[in-house]
C-alpha cells in the first residue's frame, strides 16, 4: 500500500501588510490627497499607528482614521478652513483639558469628537515632540480598547 507524502505547511505570517490594513474608501466624502509638510506628517502617524498591534486604517469623511476596536486617531489637514496639520486622538476623561492647559498652542480640542475627551495635537508646529506624539498616540490606542 503506498503512503501519501504529506505536503509541508506554509507558513502564515503574522505581521499584516500595510496594505492590508488599510481599508478603501467608501465614504461619500472625496478622499483628500496630501502633499509636502501634511503628507510627511501623515507618513509619520501611520508609522506610530501600525506599530501598534491589529490597527487598521479606513477613510472617514475624506480623511484617515485609524482603529483597534474603536478609533484611537483622526488625521487632519486644514479641517474647514483652521489651517492646521493635526491629529485628534482618543484620550482619557480630563486628559485633554491638561494637555491644552499646559499647551495651548500645541494642543485643542478637535470639533465633533471634543467633547468626548478627545485632544487635538498639532503636527505643523516647529520642532513637533514625535515621542510625546507616539506617548498620546498609545495613550489613545489604550483607551479604544487596544492591548
Amino acid at each position: 500500500m503506498a503512503t501519501k507524502k504529506k505536503t509541508p505547511a506554509k507558513k502564515k505570517s503574522t505581521e499584516k501588510t500595510r496594505a492590508s490594513r488599510t481599508l478603501p474608501n467608501t465614504s461619500l466624502h472625496p478622499l483628500h490627497v496630501y502633499s509636502g509638510p501634511a503628507k510627511v506628517a501623515l507618513e509619520k502617524v501611520r508609522a506610530i499607528c501600525f506599530s501598534l498591534p491589529d490597527t487598521i486604517e479606513k477613510i472617514s469623511h475624506g480623511a484617515p482614521w485609524f482603529f483597534a476596536k474603536k478609533g484611537f486617531v483622526a488625521f487632519a489637514e486644514d479641517h474647514h478652513g483652521d489651517g492646521r496639520i493635526a491629529i485628534w486622538v482618543r484620550g482619557a476623561e480630563g486628559a485633554a483639558g491638561m494637555l491644552v492647559e499646559s499647551d495651548p498652542t500645541r494642543f485643542f480640542i478637535p470639533p465633533y469628537v471634543g467633547p468626548s475627551g478627545w485632544v487635538g495635537v498639532r503636527l505643523d508646529r516647529p520642532k513637533t515632540d514625535w515621542s510625546m506624539v507616539r506617548e498620546i498616540v498609545a495613550e489613545g490606542y489604550r483607551c479604544a480598547g487596544g492591548k
